[in-house]
């Protein structure tokens, strides 16, 4: 009988540790210091060779002072485009401000759902 691979990645709980750190200006060894790892460890990780548990998981998330959620790939429940847009609005304070307006006066003006 044919066996399947003995070591699989399951992709609930792909990280998107590279992306974060690379935010953050971190590089590899850096982040191996603040969370007492060794650098071939985050490099695995960022791979998706290695698993990590919930501890080490918070423990980078500290570090890279974000929500863990933000490191677990669609932790959040975003789309690519949802998190591009939240992201453009962070930066670009400007548009953030033109963007809530817009919605208070679509929120004033939306009429009211009746009850069935």
């Amino acid at each position: 009988m044919a066996r399947g691979p003995y070591k699989t990645s399951p992709t609930n709980t792909r990280l998107r540790l590279r992306q974060v750190r690379d935010a953050a200006g971190l590089t590899q060894t850096d982040l191996a210091e603040l969370v007492d790892k060794d650098t071939s460890t985050i490099s695995k990780w960022e791979r998706g060779e290695q698993n990590f548990s919930v501890l080490d998981l918070l423990r980078v998330a500290d570090a890279l002072k974000c929500p863990p959620a933000a490191l677990i790939e669609n932790g959040d429940g975003l789309s690519d485009d949802e998190r591009g847009l939240i992201i453009h609005l962070r930066t670009n304070p400007i548009h953030k401000k033109i963007l809530l307006s817009t919605l208070d006066t679509l929120i004033e003006t939306v009429p009211p759902v009746a009850a069935e």
